[in-house]
């Protein structure tokens, strides 16, 4: 074994882009950062009252985005350890995000358990689009690599696939 860590339960596990952190989302509402080559932990993300269910990092691996059963997402600044900004609109459970990684970097997709996807803008740390249309919570959101597209799974047991996306 190359490292161990223990602490609260891990809910959600996800890798930068650029290989150097696995960030993990936990129980307690706390993200712990890890640098991937020696295992240590870098940083502990405070924040979210409730679990994390969610975690995307930003092309750049500098941002880290989170959602939370508080019903809300975190954006977080990864180098200094604070929340850039906290976005609300979900009326539940944040069950998934994803960040832009092409051709609008600034924007991000978010999954509910409201059953809603949401296009927000966290530069101007708005809701530019709410989509309904699944029948149930809403698990999986990506974007394609273009960032012109996104696909949103469900509970509902569907894929939609948005095309054109917001500008």
């Amino acid at each position: 074994m190359f490292w161990k860590w223990r602490g609260s339960r891990a809910l959600k596990k996800w890798p930068s882009p650029d290989g150097l952190y696995l960030s993990c989302g936990s129980e307690t509402g706390a993200i712990f950062i890890f640098n991937t080559s020696t295992g240590q932990l870098v940083h502990t993300l405070t924040g979210h009252a409730l679990p994390v269910r969610a975690l995307a990092f930003t092309a750049d691996s500098r941002t880290l985005l989170s959602g939370s059963d508080d019903k809300r997402i975190h954006v977080y600044d990864v180098a200094h350890a604070n929340v850039a900004a906290s976005l609300s609109g979900h009326a539940s459970w944040v069950l998934s995000v994803a960040a832009n990684l092409g051709a609008n970097p600034t924007q991000i997709a978010s999954g509910s358990s409201d059953r809603k996807v949401k296009i927000w803008d966290i530069g101007m740390r708005q809701v530019l689009e709410t989509i309904d249309g699944h029948g149930d919570q809403v698990w999986g959101v990506t974007w394609n690599p273009e960032g012109t597209k996104f696909v949103s799974v469900s509970d509902d047991k569907s894929v939609r696939w948005y095309a054109g996306g917001t500008s």
